[in-house]
């Protein structure tokens, strides 16, 4: 890839968003993956099984060349239909790129997840997003009018100017990483928040379902460049922020004793290669290509951390 530091970490914040997409194009395609689950089962609604997915660009297939084969959401709609002799199960996949917390709720207090009240499982996966949301709004204001996702397309004298440019924008922005740690606490207090709505409207229209909650990974794991505006090497950036997530979502587990927690930040930890689309385990950032979302394998990986944790619980 042609991207320098700077320009390749914007783009990084951009890519795990899935490029804050929340257009009508990205709740299309969402709906064309339920209609499609929902058409290749033939079977009467009594013979059926349901499994609804709630969560971001991860759980929606971002970045895979086939997203109706390839996400976790179909992977283990097959492994489950392996052990379901007559019952059938049927993915109603509602994720969106880019979604935060309260997008996740909005979307449920408007009657998004229609199949919600009828699910035998749901599978939750929510949360990055609330803290990298602060990165990205940032790094909007610095490139201002520009497109964030025209990075991608410049040359390598374009990056070089646009980086040299960002540097000294960020070095003249002493209040930098104020605004940052302190958008960052916003998102993660919103969380809190949201996680308790959330469950509260599932709960109303579903008494039954299996509840299954994703924490969240870390993609730059061992990523020592610093970040534009930081000191601190990446990886330790994201972990502080992740591990704060994470204890969030913990926190909600334990107060609601029917949720199962689904630990794919450790299951991510100790897989190597990270199963994701870019290469954050290159010698440095000026080598990597960092977009963090689960390559082909790591969904495949997720589907399988699930279906051990759903048979598990059975």
């Amino acid at each position: 890839m042609k991207k320098k530091l700077t320009a390749m970490l914007l783009a990084a914040g951009m890519l795990l968003t899935g490029c804050a997409d929340k257009t009508e194009s990205s709740v299309q395609e969402s709906s064309a993956a339920e209609t499609t689950a929902a058409a290749t089962t033939t079977e009467p609604e009594s013979n059926r099984k349901r499994m609804v997915i709630l969560g971001d660009s991860i759980s929606a297939g971002y970045g895979l060349d086939d997203t109706d084969s390839e996400r976790y959401g179909v992977l283990l709609r097959e492994k489950l239909n392996e052990d379901a002799g007559a019952m059938l199960w049927e993915e109603n996949n509602y994720a969106i790129s880019g979604d935060d917390s309260s997008d996740l709720l909005y979307r449920l207090e408007v009657g998004r997840a229609v199949r919600l009240p009828s699910a035998d499982i749901i599978i939750i996966c929510i949360g990055a997003n609330n803290m990298l949301g602060a990165y990205t709004d940032y790094a909007q204001e610095l490139l201002g009018d520009r497109d964030i996702e025209s990075l991608a397309e410049m040359e390598d004298s374009e990056l070089d100017a646009l980086e040299q440019e960002l540097i000294e924008q960020v070095e003249n922005d002493t209040e930098a990483e104020a605004k940052l740690e302190a958008a960052i606490d916003k998102g993660l207090e919103q969380l809190k928040s949201d996680l308790e709505g959330i469950y509260s409207y599932i709960r109303e229209r579903n008494e039954t379902a299996e509840i299954y909650v994703m924490n969240v990974y870390n993609p730059y794991e061992g990523l020592t460049d610093p970040l534009p505006m930081l000191e601190q090497p990446a990886g330790d950036f994201a972990q502080e922020k992740i591990d704060r997530c994470n204890a969030i979502l913990a926190d909600w587990e334990q107060a609601h004793p029917d949720l199962h927690a689904v630990d794919l930040a450790a299951a991510f930890s100790g897989w190597n290669p990270k199963p994701i689309i870019g290469s954050a385990g290159a010698e440095g950032a000026g080598e990597a290509y960092l977009d963090p979302h689960p390559n082909a394998d790591g969904h495949k990986k997720i589907a399988d951390l699930l279906y051990n944790s759903i048979t598990k619980a059975e």
